[in-house]
Parts: C-alpha cells; structure tokens; sequence
C-alpha cells in the first residue's frame, strides 16, 4: 500500500509543487486526472473482483503455468481494447478538447495527458495479479524499487520539463515495476508474455489514429474523431485481436 501510494498521482503532484511553477502543477492536475479517470473504465479495474477470482479459480483447479499465460493475455487484451480506444479518441484531437471544455490555456495540458495515457496503454499489465496467483509476495516487494525509479527521475525530469517531464517520469516507472515483476516471475515460471497481442493493438490503434488525422484535414474535428474509433473497432475485427474463446471468455 505504501509502496502504490508513492506511485499515485498526488504524491507526483507534490513533487511537481515543490519543484515547479503553480502553473505546470494545474497543468499536469489536469492531465493526471483526466488520465485516472479513463483508466478507471479499464475493465481490469472495473471487474478486479471477477478478474482476480478468475486467475486464482484457474491456477487453481489445473496448476498449469498455460492457464495464467492464456489468462494474463486475456485480460492484458481485453484492458487493451479500451485503453488504446481513448488513445485514439485523445491523441489526435485532445488539445482541441481540452480547450472546449476547460480554458485555452489548459490546451498545454496535452502532451502530459497525451504521454501518461500511451504510457499507461503501452506498460500497464496485470503483473501484480498474475504473482499473487503464483504466490510470489516477494516479487511485488522488490517491483517497488519503481518508487525510488519515480522519484529519481521525477525530480530532474520535473526541474528541466516541467508537468511533461513528471508524466515521463510515471510511466517509465510503470514500465520499471511491471518489468521488474515479470522478469522475476519469467525466471522461476515459463510465463509468455503477449508481445503478438500488443503489436496488433499498436497497428490497430495507428490505423484509427491516421484515419482520425487525415479526415480532419477537410472535416469538422469531432466527427473525425469518431470515424477513427470507427476504424479502430472495425481494426479490432480485422486484425482478430481476440480469438474464439477469449471473446467467449469475455461472455
């Protein structure tokens, strides 16, 4: 607990505070916040009772190493799909959004929110699940090193690019921790990571964001925007990210 408090998103606003201008510290509330509130609709985060019961029931009843795999990919898919849809509803346009909804000069909110949300949907993972499952406190304990990687960079980061440099910091020690987590499990487990999975997503996701910025070329914003999420979904198809049975899974 301690550990993810350090983590959070207020204890980086701190440190952006105590280091940075009132202005970069609204600047990157902004941003966080927008970005913790579409993280909450990942469905890892949603359904995290279901889920965990998922990975405990399975492991449990086989005791095969494959389960957690197909599980893990499962669910690393299935939180894919909705964060590399806000991906593409926000990159392309998101400092037009900004500014409709909040003030012009919020639209400098964009690159950290842009940064932590292509973060979040590159590097987030059920890693902490998956070595609850397989019984491995340990590991959990030393992925919060991330901390010390967090704060390390932060502060220089925070000093040189302000709300930008704090957002690069949180996710290069989201991807430290989840890194650290499934190197540790990888060495006594033989658990695979989706790597195919996360190539489809990033095609599919480069698709709807093309499609996005060159509609906008010769269309209103908006509803370039959601002719990319339109290509997005159809790219979903397309490419079969999901199988037979994880969307049965899904069900």
């Amino acid at each position: 607990d301690l550990g993810m408090m350090l983590l959070s998103s207020p204890v980086n606003r701190m440190v952006l505070a105590a280091l940075g201008t009132t202005g970069e510290v609204a600047i990157y509330a902004v941003a966080s916040n927008i970005v913790d509130r579409l993280l909450a609709w990942q469905p890892m985060q949603l359904f995290r009772p279901i889920a965990t019961v998922s990975f405990f029931s399975r492991y449990e009843e086989t005791g095969r190493i494959e389960d957690v795999s197909r599980m893990f990919r499962f669910v690393y898919a299935v939180n894919r799909s909705v964060t590399m849809l806000f991906v593409v509803l926000f990159v392309p346009f998101g400092e037009r959004v900004l500014v409709w909804v909040f003030r012009p000069e919020y639209a400098e909110s964009y690159w950290p929110a842009a940064v932590l949300l292509v973060g979040a949907a590159l590097f987030t993972a059920p890693t902490g699940v998956i070595a609850q499952t397989l019984k491995r406190p340990k590991v959990l304990l030393w992925s919060k090193v991330a901390v010390a990687i967090n704060l390390g960079l932060g502060i220089p980061l925070a000093l040189r690019f302000g709300a930008v440099g704090m957002a690069s910091a949180v996710v290069l020690s989201t991807l430290a921790k989840n890194l650290i987590i499934y190197v540790l499990l990888r060495l006594e487990f033989d658990l695979r990571f989706p790597w195919s999975t996360l190539l489809r997503y990033s095609a599919v996701t480069g698709l709807g964001i093309v499609t996005a910025l060159g509609l906008g070329l010769w269309m209103p914003w908006i509803f370039a925007s959601l002719l990319g999420a339109l290509a997005y979904v159809f790219g979903l198809r397309l490419f079969s990210v999901m199988d037979i049975e994880d969307r049965q899974l899904l069900v």
